[in-house]
C-alpha cells in the first residue's frame, strides 16, 4: 500500500473524532512515512510496518470514546466506550463484555431489590393503616399486629431508601472502575506499558 492510499484510508476511518484529533493523528502518520523514507524504506514497507489503517483508527476511536466517558458520566457514553473497545477484536468480547455484563446485571438486580423495598415498605404500611381505620374492609390483621406491621414496613421502606443511596455510590464506583478497566484493556491491545 502506498503512502497516499494508507493516509486516505486512515483519514476516512477516523470518523467520529474531532478535527484537531484527526489532524494530530494524520500528522503523526505522515511523519512516520517521512522518517521511514529518510531511512531508505519504501512506502509499501512503511505502510506494512504501521499496520492496517482501519485497525489503527478503531484503536484511536476506542481511546476517544473511553476519554469521553471519563469526562462526562452517562450511560450512553459508557456503553459507546464498551462497544468501541469490543470492536477491537474477539479478545475483548471475552475479557470486556463478559465481566461488564455480569457486573451490570448484578447491579441492576441490587437496584431492583432496593427500589422494591423502598416502594413496598410504605405501600404495605398504608395497607396496615387502612386495616386499622377500616377494619370491616380489610381483613386479617388485629390492632396490635397492624401497628407493629406499620413500624416494620416503614423500617423496610427506610432500609430500601438507604440501599438506593448506597447503590448510587456503588454505581458511580462501577462506572469509574469500568473506565479504568477499558483503559487497561486498550493498553494491552495497543502494546503500551501499564505505567501510562
Amino acid at each position: 500500500m502506498k503512502k497516499n492510499e494508507f493516509l486516505n484510508q486512515l483519514d476516512a476511518a477516523l470518523h467520529g473524532l474531532t478535527y484537531q484529533e484527526k489532524q494530530e493523528i494524520m500528522a503523526d502518520y505522515t511523519e512516520h512515512f517521512r522518517a521511514g523514507a529518510e531511512q531508505g524504506q519504501g512506502e509499501e514497507e512503511i505502510a506494512a510496518a504501521l499496520g492496517n489503517p482501519r485497525s489503527i483508527a478503531k484503536a484511536y476511536r476506542a481511546d476517544c470514546m473511553v476519554e469521553q466517558a471519563r469526562n462526562k458520566m452517562s450511560a450512553s457514553n459508557i456503553f459507546r466506550a464498551v462497544l468501541a473497545v469490543l470492536s477491537l477484536g474477539f479478545f475483548n468480547v471475552v475479557f470486556v463484555l463478559g465481566p461488564f455484563l455480569g457486573l451490570l446485571g448484578a447491579l441492576i438486580g441490587l437496584w431492583a431489590g432496593a427500589v422494591g423495598l423502598a416502594i413496598a415498605g410504605p405501600a404495605g404500611a398504608i395497607f396496615a393503616i387502612a386495616s386499622l381505620i377500616f377494619p370491616h374492609l380489610v381483613f386479617g390483621l388485629g390492632t396490635m399486629s397492624a401497628i407493629a406491621l406499620v413500624f416494620i414496613l416503614i423500617g423496610l421502606g427506610a432500609l430500601g431508601v438507604l440501599a438506593c443511596i448506597g447503590l448510587y455510590y456503588l454505581s458511580v464506583w462501577f462506572y469509574k472502575l469500568t473506565i479504568k478497566y477499558l483503559n487497561f484493556n486498550l493498553r494491552i491491545i495497543n502494546g503500551r506499558s501499564a505505567e501510562q
